[in-house]
């Protein structure tokens, strides 16, 4: 029997898709970098900016047409 870490080691995890796709859409349309992660079956988006964050709110119409119809959080950082 192989152990776990053997096993783990084996197997690659792919991020989905919808991440880069988001992080290009934010990049391409304000010019800024923006950290996406997967929680509970919906994106979490941090952006550094509030301004930001209230400018992605007016896009979720076009992100969810051309990019994904899972939820999004938006949430501010430091």
């Amino acid at each position: 029997m192989d152990d776990i870490s053997k096993i783990l080691s084996n197997k690659t995890v792919k991020a989905p898709k919808e991440i880069d796709l988001l992080k290009k859409f934010i990049k391409n349309k304000y010019d800024e970098d923006i950290k996406v992660t997967v929680k509970n079956n919906a994106f979490l988006v941090e952006v550094s900016k509030s301004a930001l964050a209230n400018a992605i709110r007016y896009d979720f119409s076009e992100i969810r047409k051309n990019i994904t119809d899972k939820k999004i959080i938006i949430r501010t950082t430091r």
